[in-house]
């Protein structure tokens, strides 16, 4: 049986205290959220969802974010791009990583066939952006991105199931634990250190997952701020 939003509530409010649950700041949205922050984390840590959006090329447009293609909006981190000419049958040829990225881009607009990409806000949900060098300078081309993903959507209906595999999905209840203790750890200190052994349960699942899907992290990005907040 498929473990589903409802079920992973569940299982973190029978793991509650009772003494959290009368409090005025508890709730069961407050469960949900951290049940979805949870979801992100585990993903962004893992990089198990993989996708392609293609976008079309505008001439000589700057760059591309989710008011172009609200896919854009899931891409956390691109491992290849290519630029398909419009009419073109074939797979486009692969563009490199601008070095230096944006803030490295030349003061003068260069327009024409790329050979390179940059991205913006690749490791923040939502504000992705990307542009090439040179800028294209063709309409109704395709700037095909293969890339590790963030979800498609929050848990929110009761029957949502996340877009993992069933064996990892306890983390999730891991992760709502652990932050929900230690949101309450002022009633009770021992709560300080069961946060940090939910929070230890949540980080062994992800080390599991690495241990059983081998990934090659050369190039990846550096983790700069949680996506959530205080980790």
């Amino acid at each position: 049986m498929s473990t589903t939003f409802k079920n992973m509530q569940d299982a973190v409010i029978a793991s509650l205290h009772p003494a959290i649950k009368s409090q005025s700041n508890y709730s069961l949205d407050l469960v949900k959220n951290h049940i979805n922050k949870g979801y992100y984390e585990f993903v962004r840590r893992t990089k198990c969802i993989e996708g392609t959006v293609d976008i079309t090329t505008v001439a000589n447009q700057f760059s591309y974010t989710q008011s172009d293609n609200s896919s854009i909006a899931n891409i956390m981190q691109p491992y290849e791009v290519r630029y398909i000419e419009s009419g073109s049958s074939n797979i486009g040829w692969p563009l490199k990583p601008y070095e230096g990225g944006h803030a490295n881009l030349p003061r003068t607009k260069v327009y024409g066939i790329p050979s390179h990409y940059w991205i913006r806000g690749g490791n923040s949900y939502g504000n992705f952006e990307i542009g090439t060098y040179p800028i294209i300078d063709a309409s109704g081309g395709t700037l095909r991105i293969d890339a590790f993903m963030w979800p498609s959507s929050e848990l929110s209906n009761d029957d949502d199931e996340p877009e993992i595999e069933e064996a990892y999905r306890e983390a999730l209840v891991d992760y709502a634990l652990y932050k929900i203790y230690r949101m309450f750890k002022y009633i009770d200190k021992s709560w300080h250190e069961l946060s940090l052994t939910y929070r230890a349960d949540f980080l062994q699942i992800i080390a599991e997952w690495h241990d059983e899907n081998y990934t090659d992290d050369e190039g990846e990005l550096p983790r700069i701020v949680d996506v959530f907040g205080d980790w």
